[in-house]
């Protein structure tokens, strides 16, 4: 997949992503918010925010950014502010694979349901270690390939739908170790049949 593949899949998919994406994936969404284990005044950085989901269940006493790379995605999550009356909540069209956000840094970087869509995985791991601080918390939560037999061929299966709504299913664990290169603090399984895993790292390498 490419980046304009992923943009207009998402720009398809905008205003249906909330009723397919929305309750069935809230577990996941709660515990990883919880995994931060956000203090007071802490900066959240959100990578691939989409609509917005996952803003309720920020306390109110942090600030967040959420970034994402479809539009119209944003445009829903702007809403989802205005109407849950969020001062806290600032959002910006941006690509996870090049953030720039001029040596700021976050106490806490989160990735719910986006290694799988990333076309650059590699870019977007290496951007959420450059702008988390040194001892901050990275919380992924994605679902990766299964090595049980049946369930890889279940998930190949289904490829060609998933890659049609943007997202792959041949994501290893392994691959995002490799990229992330820090050590596993805590791993969590997640939403129907625990099908999927949230991780906490903490960022003590030096990007």
């Amino acid at each position: 997949m490419d980046e304009e593949m992923v943009k207009r899949a998402y720009s398809r998919c905008a205003r249906y992503y909330d009723f397919l994406f929305g309750s069935i994936f809230k577990q996941g969404r709660q515990k990883a918010i919880e995994l931060l284990e956000v203090k007071e005044g802490e900066r959240i950085l959100e990578v691939g925010i989409g609509t917005g989901l996952s803003l309720r269940y920020y306390p109110p006493y942090c600030e967040v950014m959420g970034i994402d790379i479809s539009h119209p995605m944003l445009r829903i999550a702007e809403e989802r502010i205005k109407s849950l009356r969020l001062s806290n909540v600032t959002l910006q069209l941006m690509d996870a694979a090049r953030m720039n956000f001029d040596g700021r840094k976050f106490d806490g970087v989160i990735a719910a349901y986006v290694m799988s869509v990333a076309p650059d995985l590699a870019g977007v791991l290496r951007s959420m270690k450059k702008v988390c601080k040194p001892g901050g918390k990275i919380i992924i939560l994605n679902h990766f390939c299964s090595y049980n037999r049946f369930l890889a061929r279940l998930e190949l299966l289904f490829s060609p739908l998933c890659q049609r709504l943007g997202f792959r299913t041949g994501l290893t664990m392994e691959e995002l170790l490799e990229g992330l290169q820090l050590e596993v603090k805590e791993l969590q399984r997640v939403n129907l049949f625990k099908g999927w895993k949230l991780i906490q790292f903490i960022n003590d390498t030096t990007p």
